[in-house]
C-alpha cells in the first residue's frame, strides 16, 4: 500500500487483514505511523527496516525508528547482515562506509579500486569495465526518493573530490547524502569495482582495506 493511501484510508478496509506487513519503517513519515500503531492495537502489525550501523548517525533519518522502539511490549529482532548480500561485498562496503580501526584483515578477489587523474582517465576506466560487463549506475541514484533494490551482477561506480571521511571515519560527502550511495552499491551481486578520480587521500584510504 502506497503511504499517501494510508494516511487517507482511501479505498482501504484495514478490517479485512489479520495482519499487516510494512516495509521500510525507517522512511515513514510521522502521520503514517501513528495510523499504523493505532491499527497495531486490535492486530498484529509487523515493521521491517534498514538502520545501518555503518553510516554516519547525524545522516540517517532515526525518527520513526525511535518512536516504534518506544512502543510498549514491542519485540524487535536484527538481521545478522543484509538479506540478498554477497557476503565478500557486504563486507567490503560496510568497512568502505565506517572505517575500521588500522587496515583491513581479508581478501576481496571481487573488489576493484583504481585510481583516475581526470575526467578523461575516468571514462576512459568506466568505458573499460563497461566493455567487461559492468553496468555503471552513477547517473541516476541521487534523484531517487525511495528505495527500490534493482540487483546486477557486475557494478562499477566512480567516487570524486565531494567524498572524504570525517574524523570519525565515516565516510561523507559535500553534496549528497551516502545513504544513497551505500543502497546503490550493496545491489552488485558478484563484482565491485570503484574508480576514485582526482582524490588522493579517498584512494589511500579504500587501499588501507586490503
Amino acid at each position: 500500500l502506497a503511504e499517501d493511501s494510508v494516511q487517507t484510508g482511501a479505498e482501504i478496509r484495514f478490517e479485512a487483514y489479520s495482519a499487516i506487513l510494512v516495509d521500510e519503517a525507517h522512511l515513514l513519515s510521522p502521520n503514517t505511523l501513528e495510523i499504523l500503531l493505532e491499527i497495531g492495537k486490535t492486530r498484529p502489525v509487523i515493521f521491517s527496516s534498514n538502520c545501518e550501523d555503518m553510516i554516519s548517525p547525524e545522516e540517517l533519518e532515526l525518527g520513526a525508528i525511535k518512536l516504534l522502539g518506544e512502543q510498549p511490549g514491542i519485540q524487535t529482532f536484527h538481521l545478522t547482515n543484509r538479506i540478498r548480500a554477497n557476503a565478500e561485498l557486504s563486507y567490503f562496503i560496510q568497512n568502505m562506509m565506517h572505517l575500521p580501526h588500522g587496515r583491513g584483515m581479508r581478501r576481496y578477489p571481487h573488489v576493484a579500486v583504481v585510481y583516475a587523474n581526470d575526467e578523461s582517465e575516468a571514462a576512459n576506466l568506466l568505458n573499460d569495465y563497461i566493455r567487461q560487463g559492468y553496468e555503471c549506475q552513477e547517473s541516476d541514484w541521487q534523484e531517487k526518493q525511495s528505495r527500490h533494490t534493482r540487483e546486477v551482477d557486475r557494478m562499477v561506480h566512480r567516487l570524486d573530490e565531494r567524498y572524504y571521511y570525517d574524523e570519525m571515519g565515516y565516510l561523507r560527502s559535500t553534496e549528497r547524502d551516502v545513504r544513497h550511495l551505500f543502497y546503490q552499491l550493496s545491489e552488485a551481486k558478484e563484482e565491485l569495482a570503484l574508480v576514485v578520480m582526482g582524490n588522493e587521500k579517498l584512494y589511500g584510504a579504500l587501499l588501507n582495506l586490503f
